[in-house]
């Protein structure tokens, strides 16, 4: 029995299964590239599609917020009556607005200190920008560049997500209830003062009885660094 093919009919095989290889790279090559701009584009706007493997999107760090304003501040008041109970020295009313005031002192020093950090970046990316006006070349490589900055500040957001809030309990030395709740709030104003766009405390809508207020999203859209 003969070859199934001829000799020409199997170097026409082998040349077609080379092309046919030659195409399947560079169509993966195609699909890496494709992913790569997503994550990018995921990863440094809140206002797109949330990422569900992201601990820090938006629906997540709403609950993290209500659920220390509705549960964990729980434990704090509770301590303060108690110690009100049992120390006469210890006035209830003026406890309860000490701790009123430490929120807010904790969470505007958050979003301060995320502000000026965020600053830093934005003083970069507006250095791009106009290097990207006057350029018209690499426009791609330079706005995949203005992602990477972007998606800085999402890294930095991790980061802080991942550390444990221990500054403050460190700073004293002691175990301090107050101190514990202060290092939380601090956590968690900063890892909203880091989303894109900014979650915000609307302390202007806070109840006298309340101890803190509902977040606001930002006035004004977030630009993102695809505006050059």
């Amino acid at each position: 029995m003969g070859l199934p093919w001829s000799g020409h009919e199997c170097e026409e095989k082998l040349k077609l299964r080379s092309e046919l290889e030659e195409y399947k790279k560079k169509f993966e090559e195609f699909k890496a590239r494709v992913a790569s701009d997503a994550v990018l584009d995921m990863g440094s706007s809140g206002a797109l599609t949330e990422d569900l493997n992201n601990p820090c999107r938006e629906t997540e760090l709403k609950k993290m917020y209500d659920k220390l304003r509705l549960q964990m501040l729980a434990k704090y008041i509770m301590e303060i009556k108690k110690k009100s109970k049992t120390d006469k020295t210890i006035n209830e009313t003026k406890e309860k607005e000490r701790l009123k005031a430490m929120l807010k002192d904790v969470f505007t020093k958050a979003q301060r200190d995320m502000t000026k950090k965020k600053d830093v970046l934005s003083f970069i990316q507006e250095g791009e920008k106009k290097e990207a006006k006057t350029q018209h070349k690499n426009t791609k490589r330079k706005a995949k560049k203005l992602k990477f900055i972007d998606l800085a500040l999402q890294n930095l957001q991790m980061i802080i997500f991942h550390e444990e809030a221990r500054n403050l309990q460190t700073m004293y030395k002691q175990p301090d209830p107050l101190c514990e709740l202060a290092d939380e709030c601090y956590k968690i104003g900063c890892l909203l003062a880091l989303h894109n766009p900014p979650l915000l405390l609307d302390w202007e809508k806070k109840e006298p009885s309340d101890y803190l207020p509902p977040i606001k999203m930002e006035d004004t859209s977030a630009k993102t660094a695809l505006e050059i």
